[in-house]
């Protein structure tokens, strides 16, 4: 992945977090906690899903040593696996 690559990502990401924050904003507390069926995740459970998430990916990222390295699907599963026990 090259620089430009992840910058512009990186751009798309921040857009897509301001509007996660205003979906959220939208939701009364008791909303978060509505499970539509039995199986299903909360919203509050789907929020803490996705930032858990990004926060591994991040961690990820930063653990690169070299940016323009395209490492592919499985470079970034090697980096997973090495990131969480």
């Amino acid at each position: 992945m090259t620089r430009e690559l992840l910058l512009a990502r990186r751009d798309y990401f921040n857009m897509v977090h301001g509007v996660t924050l205003r979906a959220i904003a939208a939701l009364a507390d008791q909303d978060l906690d509505f499970r539509p069926r039995a199986r299903l995740r909360t919203p509050r459970q789907l929020i803490f899903h996705i930032y858990a998430q990004e926060k591994l990916i991040a961690e990820a990222a930063r653990s690169i040593d070299h940016v323009n390295e395209d490492l592919g699907l499985e470079g970034l599963r090697l980096l997973y696996e090495r990131r969480v026990p």
